[in-house]
């Protein structure tokens, strides 16, 4: 009888070992479980606050409704490969409705101040040029001299973005992107959200026309 009891304590003690390996989260199940919620949280934001999410800046001039939105850092190699990528389709008309969300990563210390000199520069009207330089240049990485930046991109009102980088504001805006990243389960860049796909990584063209064609349906 004592060895029966004793066996059922074993099988149990081993069972219970057995399901936190598998079930802890950096266990197979674990991981799986939370990769899953994740995507159901993902899903269900998609399906329910589009709109939201897609009230990022926006890259195109064209009127098409927003289709695919980009989580990027501007200090990170891997956003930098993909804006000669995206600026290109969108310059040759193939990828139009596109909006642009912030997510400076901790590894890169100058992309958070280059996020704020984005935003400010959409303030005054100069969001895709400072875009664009942030991408194309790296003077700024070194000394991080963003009126420069600034007027380099055509921004005039200089006393307008500066009071805004020194501002509440825009902080809160940049603070807004990154938790909605994190709501997302985004954890890298770049990333690509539509309403119904998700993609990590640098996007190919033909993924991305064929996201924002998706869009729609």
């Amino acid at each position: 009888m004592k060895r029966d009891r004793l066996s059922i304590i074993v099988n149990v003690v081993v069972l219970v070992v057995v399901a936190y390996a598998l079930l802890r989260p950096s266990g197979p199940l674990g991981a799986r479980l939370a990769e899953w919620n994740r995507e159901r949280r993902r899903d269900r934001i998609l399906a329910t606050s589009w709109s939201t999410v897609a009230d990022g800046s926006r890259l195109d001039s064209s009127s098409a409704p927003i289709a695919l939105v980009e989580f990027s850092d501007y200090e990170c190699p891997y956003c930098r490969q993909q804006h000669t990528v995206l600026s290109a389709s969108i310059a040759a008309g193939r990828s139009q409705g596109v909006a642009f969300r912030h997510l400076p990563l901790a590894i890169h210390p100058r992309a958070r101040g280059a996020a704020l000199a984005a935003i400010c520069a959409d303030r005054v009207g100069r969001f895709v040029p400072m875009h664009e330089r942030l991408f194309t240049t790296t003077t700024w990485i070194a000394d991080t001299n963003w009126v420069r930046e600034a007027l380099a991109s055509g921004v005039t009102d200089t006393a307008t973005f500066t009071a805004c980088m020194r501002g509440r504001s825009a902080q809160e805006r940049l603070e807004s992107d990154v938790a909605l990243a994190r709501d997302l389960g985004i954890k890298g860049t770049p990333t690509f959200i539509s309403p119904h796909e998700y993609y990590e990584g640098v996007l190919p063209e033909s993924t991305a026309v064929r996201m924002m064609s998706r869009s729609g349906s």
